[in-house]
């Protein structure tokens, strides 16, 4: 898992669909780093981890934000990285991945299939360049 975890980071999509950085009246901009990975064959786990900073201030973390995929909560653990490991009920090959960030007033989204092995990732748009979601098997 360890080095699946450097392509994790995750892309984001205002719900707005703005693409226009500077409307969120805040003042944050979001880069949300994202991966949904899973263990095993068959699957017996599935490690969640995204961390959220903020662009326009130097990168500072954002330790405040809601996280969540598939509509389960992602806990904060530190420093702006929110994780969890599930094992009771992982991600199946063929699912769709959502991720959803809440903060500074403004939800993010994005989405992708879990692939049957491998990896893939999605570019989205409406939170900070570079921003992609990366879900796959380790």
């Amino acid at each position: 898992m360890a080095s699946a975890l450097s392509l994790l980071f995750a892309g984001c999509s205002n719900d707005k669909d703005q693409d226009n950085n500077d409307n969120n009246s805040s003042g944050i901009v979001p880069l949300i780093t994202a991966g949904v990975l899973n263990s095993g064959n068959p699957v017996e786990a599935t490690g969640i981890h995204v961390a959220v900073v903020d662009q326009n201030h130097q990168g500072a973390a954002i330790t405040n934000a809601i996280v969540k995929v598939n509509g389960r909560g992602i806990p904060h653990a530190a420093s702006g990285m929110y994780q969890l490991i599930i094992t009771d009920q992982p991600i199946p090959p063929g699912t769709t991945v959502n991720l959803e960030v809440q903060c500074g007033g403004e939800t993010y989204t994005a989405s992708a299939e879990m692939p049957e092995s491998g990896s893939s990732q999605v570019s989205v748009s409406g939170c900070a360049a570079g921003s992609i979601l990366v879900v796959g098997h380790n």
